[in-house]
């Protein structure tokens, strides 16, 4: 791949390393190579810019802090994971205008992840959108399954202005704690770590699981299940409670045997445990919690032995539906997660803390249902 890159000369001379920094990213972006495939190496840089070696890497580490690009010591230059991402065009910042401020990201998964991981793609393409005219820039700060001492480190380095932590762990506590040394703003998304107080954009869960069964009760259901992954994390929590709240509004049974908790990874037994629960249960709909359990149900759905939309009706929080293989191109009902919108909340919070203003969490936002082929009248087909 390197090969196909070329410089195109001359470089502006007061700020050759941004601009060939510039000439990289465009590449990047027209050609859209594969992430993780192999760069550009330092020496043919030198070589193709006529630039020094520090310059050269000047530029290259710019490309390192946005995620552009990833350099394995030893090795090479590959990249990064920023192309996995949605759209990257930021309108430019009005100059003088505003403070001009670097947002850090610590995005969910590397590499070939971010295909599988909706949530990040969502939030930082609501981020770009919003960034230009809030006079910030975003940088790719590591990845959740990083080690926190390397994040740190680079943290130290760059010195952002602001850290976005996208559904942190509790063991990146260690990362905030730094961050907040340092005297960045830190904010986050998701709800794993509500107990630290720092300012938090995410979606409203229990409105969504009461869209989903007002949704279902319309349509004729009165049995009607929910299956959620058993994990301790409150974003499950909320999405029971709003199920069990909205069987209680529409006057129907609203008990702890309709929620069905499987395991969060796969495992054997557990579409045997969800086909036991729905015939136990007579249930005729199905709210499912995750995409993780919405998996659960494919290899029952490849033979044939359930079919969604016509033996159950179904709705999903799983943003990546339409990405199985085994939805045999159905379009799911859905509850879409208000992904953008969060990104958007970020950016605009990341503003005020450059401004020196109060920032505060908002009021969860609100999801959507969006209606597709696997919910349908009981007994229609």
């Amino acid at each position: 791949m390197s090969h196909s890159f070329h410089v195109r000369l001359p470089l502006p001379r007061r700020r050759a390393a941004g601009g060939l920094r510039d000439q990289m990213v465009d590449y990047l972006r027209k050609h859209r190579p594969a992430v993780g495939s192999r760069f550009v190496s330092d020496h043919e840089l030198v070589r193709l810019s006529r630039l020094s070696r520090p310059t050269v890497r000047r530029a290259l580490d710019e490309l390192v802090r946005e995620g552009w690009i990833e350099r394995r010591h030893g090795v090479g230059t590959f990249v990064g994971p920023r192309l996995s991402l949605a759209s990257f065009e930021q309108p430019a910042a009005q100059a003088g205008k505003v403070r001009l401020g670097r947002v850090a990201v610590l995005v969910h998964y590397p590499g070939e992840g971010f295909g599988r991981d909706c949530q990040t793609a969502g939030v930082v393409a609501g981020m770009n959108a919003a960034a230009g005219s809030q006079g910030i820039s975003i940088e790719m700060l590591g990845v959740k399954q990083g080690d926190p001492s390397t994040i740190i480190r680079r943290i130290v380095q760059g010195r952002p202005d602001v850290l976005v932590a996208i559904s942190p762990r509790p063991r990146h506590a260690l990362i905030i704690a730094e961050a907040k040394r340092l005297g960045m703003g830190v904010l986050l998304t998701g709800s794993r770590l509500l107990d630290l107080g720092l300012p938090t954009v995410r979606e409203d869960g229990a409105q969504g699981a009461r869209l989903a069964v007002e949704h279902l009760v319309r349509l004729g259901h009165r049995r009607i299940g929910l299956v959620l992954p058993a994990v301790p994390a409150p974003w499950v929590f909320e999405r029971r409670g709003g199920f069990l709240a909205a069987l209680r509004d529409a006057s129907l049974e609203a008990d702890e045997s309709l929620v069905f908790w499987g395991a969060d990874e796969p495992h054997a037994d557990t579409l045997r445990a969800i086909s036991a629960f729905l015939h136990n249960r007579r249930l005729t709909a199905l709210v499912v919690g995750s995409g993780g359990m919405t998996e659960r149900l494919a290899p029952a759905v490849e033979s044939g032995d359930l079919r969604i939309g016509a033996d159950l009706s179904l709705v999903t929080f799983d943003q990546m539906w339409e990405k199985r293989a085994w939805a045999a191109g159905l379009r799911p009902t859905v509850i879409a997660l208000p992904l953008k919108q969060i990104g958007q909340h970020l950016v605009e919070l990341a503003r005020a803390h450059l401004d020196g203003k109060p920032v505060e969490s908002p009021a969860p936002l609100p999801c959507e249902l969006i209606e597709g082929d696997t919910t349908t009248a009981p007994g229609s087909n």
